[in-house]
């Protein structure tokens, strides 16, 4: 009998076969358990009304009525203040024509507003590209756990970003945007050499 291991994934305890926990055995409990509520995340702002309303919920961490787990200690004001100069920049957020400018926009925006950092600017360039249609292709984005997973499994952690051709084969069969979200839930259980 498999000896039980629990991961915590999206605020459940999933458990999981210690044999499985290699990074091919990772990956397909992302794409069976995590996979379906990312992507449920995005068309939450892909069905947003307007490109207004998207800025609107990204800006102030709405996910579907309620304040997402990552952003929950900013302050109320601090996310009106956020979403205030986003509004601002519309014209420019909606003529971006790639991921990359989309959050090079949104970071450049927001960038002097205390305790926003990069989670801040990539989930809501996140969010706001689902509405305009755009994602990371090339590139996975690192920040805070993201960067963490990255540096366990022996990635070079210490850019904004990592290009997929240096990514081993077991993590290639995620998009960009689900390796990001791959390596900031599942960092703790990372490691250099893992099989």
């Amino acid at each position: 009998m498999a000896r039980r291991s629990c991961i915590k994934i999206n605020c459940c305890f999933t458990p999981i076969a210690n044999e499985d926990i290699t990074l091919r055995g990772l990956v397909e409990v992302y794409v069976k358990k995590c996979r379906g509520a990312a992507k449920g995340q995005l068309k939450f702002f892909a069905k947003q009304s307007s490109l207004a309303a998207t800025i609107e919920v990204a800006a102030l961490c709405i996910i579907n009525g309620k304040r997402s787990s990552h952003h929950r200690r900013r302050s109320k004001a601090t996310l009106i203040e956020a979403r205030n100069v986003l509004m601002k920049e519309l014209s420019k957020l909606k003529q971006s024509r790639s991921f990359q400018e989309l959050h090079e926009t949104v970071d450049r925006t927001v960038r002097h507003i205390p305790y926003l950092g990069e989670l801040y600017s990539y989930d809501t360039a996140l969010h706001i590209g689902a509405k305009l249609k755009q994602e990371p292709i090339d590139e996975v984005y690192l920040h805070s756990g993201t960067r963490v997973g990255a540096r366990n499994l022996g990635l070079d952690y210490r850019h904004p970003t990592i290009s997929l051709t240096s990514l081993r084969p077991e993590l290639r069969v995620l998009s960009a945007r689900e390796i990001e979200d791959f390596l900031c839930i599942f960092k703790d259980h990372l490691h250099e050499g893992m099989a």
